[in-house]
């Protein structure tokens, strides 16, 4: 029986065994719970007053910290959006609660400057797969 308090990160744990990626769950000798406890107990979160449970700190773990976000955006630009349903619903609730709680004015760069995409592939203002920004850095070679 899951508890309660488990529930969504037992739910996660599952759906990413169930698709294969087990060893995805493992950071060296460190099963992700590891992981998870050091991100909520981090600064960064606690000055944020602690906004994500432990299924939506794993959600952002697994797509920040492994090479699962290749499987996610391949599936879900296919169209499958049930190969990663709890995964999916976990991530979405993790950067809204994180984008109500920090903003920042600043720069940001994503993948897609200057592409130009089909009214299809836009549904309510929404595009169908997650898309992946940064903060501007400067670098050498690169200009404002």
């Amino acid at each position: 029986m899951f508890h309660l308090r488990n529930d969504g990160l037992n739910a996660l744990f599952s759906e990413v065994i169930q698709n294969g990626f087990e060893r995805k769950l493992w950071f060296g000798d460190d099963f992700i719970t590891q992981r998870i406890d050091d991100k909520m107990n981090h600064w960064r979160h606690r000055q944020l007053g602690n906004p994500l449970n432990r299924a939506m700190m794993a959600a952002v773990i697994l797509y920040t910290d492994t090479d699962l976000f290749n499987d996610l955006g391949y599936t879900q630009r296919n169209l499958n959006y049930t190969k990663w349903r709890i995964w999916d619903y976990h991530l979405y609730f993790a950067i809204r609660v994180l984008n109500d709680r920090h903003s920042a004015k600043c720069r940001l760069f994503s993948g897609i400057a200057n592409v130009m995409c089909d009214k299809s592939e836009i549904e309510s203002g929404y595009f169908k797969m997650y898309v992946s920004i940064v903060v501007w850095r400067h670098t050498k070679g690169m200009t404002k």
